[in-house]
């Protein structure tokens, strides 16, 4: 991304030059007009993309053939597929699951163990419709066919020298 950035801050530089040199040896306006517009347009591209980046959070939701790995920024939560009872969106999910009643949806994903341990995460934080992040993680604990299309985990060092590339996620989705 930052490559991208530096691509169109480079691009809005040369064109801005190129604009003050035509316009310095008294070229009609539409050759200066050209270059400086690609400049402006470069330099919005540039500070477009550099606003869209401040606003990506630290989360990283990791897929693995035998579990699932929630990033929280230094908050490490691995989750074994068939150690999952539930995933539902429901709020107030611990009474939820206690007693059956009117069931009100939210933002908020609450991944059920056995053993009583939930796991609460905002799939908005993962950059995930939750519906679907609710959808595809119940999909992997139901199918170990689709399962096995993931990528094994090796250690946690696996996380820090090869980051998840979201081609590879929606490839393994097909």
């Amino acid at each position: 991304m930052l490559r991208l950035v530096a691509v169109a801050a480079a691009l809005a530089s040369l064109c801005g030059c190129a604009a003050v040199v035509l316009a310095l040896l008294g070229f009609a306006g539409t050759l200066v007009a050209l270059p400086a517009g690609f400049g402006a347009g470069g330099t919005a591209v540039a500070a477009w993309i550099w606003w869209r980046s401040r606003e990506w959070s630290d989360s990283r939701l990791c897929l693995f053939q035998d579990r699932l790995l929630v990033v929280q920024g230094r908050r490490l939560t691995p989750v074994l597929w068939d150690r999952i009872e539930t995933a539902t969106l429901a709020a107030g999910a611990a009474r939820w699951v206690a007693a059956a009643g009117d069931v009100t949806l939210g933002q908020v994903l609450t991944l059920v163990q056995p053993n009583g341990v939930s796991l609460t995460l905002k799939p908005r934080q993962f950059g995930l419709d939750p519906a679907v992040c609710r959808d595809l993680i119940l999909r992997y604990r139901d199918d170990a066919a689709a399962r096995a299309r993931l990528p094994e985990f090796d250690s946690a060092l696996d996380l820090r020298g090869r980051p998840v590339q979201a081609h590879e996620l929606r490839r393994s989705l097909r």
